[in-house]
């Protein structure tokens, strides 16, 4: 992971909601890095009792998160019905 190069231009040239999700205890991504952009249609979201493995530590939380992060984006303006 540390190799990886950075990414936060591809995150902050969006035109789109983004959800960052990140565990309380995560040792792996720190503090520092859990959230690398944030703007109006960013959401951070910090699950309290999960570390590196969110979605295998707090799955409903996880899900939850998701869902309610999809409800609250609902279509973009002007988008063509599928």
């Amino acid at each position: 992971m540390r190799a990886r190069p950075d990414r936060r231009g591809v995150l902050e040239g969006l035109d789109a909601p983004i959800l960052l999700l990140a565990g309380a205890s995560d040792n792996v991504i720190g503090p520092d890095k859990r959230f690398p952009v944030s703007g109006p249609d960013v959401t951070h979201v910090l699950l309290e009792g999960a570390g590196h493995m969110g979605m295998m530590e707090q799955p409903a939380a996880f899900a939850e998160a998701i869902l309610s992060f999809v409800s609250a984006a609902g279509p973009k303006q002007g988008a063509a019905d599928v």
